[in-house]
Parts: C-alpha cells; sequence; structure tokens
C-alpha cells in the first residue's frame, strides 16, 4: 500500500492543479459560483495531498535519486525550484483564500494571479520530479 503513495500523490497534485485551474476558466468567463466550487474542491484536494505526502515521508523518508551525472545535477536543481515553489504556495493559498472567503475582490485577485502561476510551476516541477525519481532516472 506505501508504495503506491507516490503515485496517489501525484494524482491528487495534478488533480488539485487541474481543478484550480478549472477555477480560473470558470472566474474568467464570469462563473463566479463554479469557480468557488471548483477553488474549494482545489483546496481540499491540495490538503489532502499534503498530508498524504507527509504521511508516506515520515513513514519511507527521503527517495534517494537513482540517477547519474549530468541528469543527477538537473534533477537537483529542480528539486529546490520545487521546494521553494511549493513552500510559496503553502505560504500564499491561505491569503488568496482568505480573501476569496471575504469577498475583497481587488485583494483576492492580486494574491491569486501570483498564488496560481506559483502552484502551476509548483505543481508541474512536482511532476518532473517524481517521472525524474520513478521514471527517467538513467
Amino acid at each position: 500500500m506505501i508504495s503506491l503513495m507516490p503515485h496517489w500523490n501525484t494524482f491528487l497534485n495534478l488533480l488539485s492543479l487541474n481543478l484550480a485551474l478549472m477555477g480560473y476558466f470558470a472566474v474568467r468567463s464570469g462563473q463566479e459560483e463554479r469557480h468557488q466550487r471548483l477553488m474549494k474542491a482545489a483546496m481540499i484536494t491540495a490538503v489532502l495531498f499534503l498530508l498524504s505526502y507527509l504521511i508516506y515521508h515520515a513513514q519511507q523518508g527521503i527517495t534517494p535519486f537513482p540517477g547519474q551525472g549530468a541528469v543527477r545535477t538537473f534533477y537537483f536543481g529542480l528539486l529546490i525550484v520545487h521546494g521553494l515553489t511549493a513552500l510559496a504556495t503553502g505560504a500564499m493559498l491561505p491569503f488568496t483564500l482568505f480573501y476569496g472567503l471575504r469577498q475583497q475582490r481587488e485583494a483576492h485577485k492580486k494574491w491569486a494571479k501570483r498564488t496560481l502561476l506559483i502552484w502551476i510551476l509548483a505543481s508541474l516541477t512536482g511532476l518532473i520530479v517524481y517521472l525524474m525519481v520513478y521514471y527517467w532516472h538513467d
């Protein structure tokens, strides 16, 4: 069961990103209620991802990267970018959510633009890190 968790975590990561992107496009097309539902679903999924990720790493520890040479250097550079953007996303999401729930539209919009861009980067670099660890390391 624990061996399936990295795959599950990646699924939750991509699901939360897709829900957030769908929420973005909903609000851009004037569908505010749909935007709210999608963004709440994205947040719940992101929290489930974080919990699952922490449980997995608390039990398994760090998964070593098996690749060598230039790919290893690239991997660790990417991992640093991923870690920093994931931390930034985690720090920015509560503010974005707070302003959205309080109907403070201008503050929410300002935070949401930046948060979504960093969330996209964190999710996509997380996907590449996952693929490199489990599939593309040779």
